[in-house]
């Protein structure tokens, strides 16, 4: 009786509904979104990094002042 109830309880643990359920989806478009969202936040903060940078300012700064300067040109 006993072996008969844990067989039971092993076809059940592996029938096809529950194997279903295991491989269910649902919720991966939210990770998927929250990695996203992780990924474009990294990626502004290495450009706030590079454009605070003194070469990144002075190179830009060097442009803007010579493309505003029309007595140069």
């Amino acid at each position: 009786m006993i072996l008969k109830k844990l067989i039971l309880k092993i076809e059940q643990m592996f029938s096809y509904s529950s194997i279903n359920t295991l491989n269910d989806e649902e919720g991966s478009s939210t990770v998927e979104y929250a990695i996203c969202t992780v990924a474009a936040a990294t990626f502004a903060g290495l450009l706030l990094l590079i454009f605070k940078s003194d070469l990144v300012m002075n190179e830009l700064q060097r442009i803007i002042t010579s493309s505003l300067n029309f007595e140069n040109n």
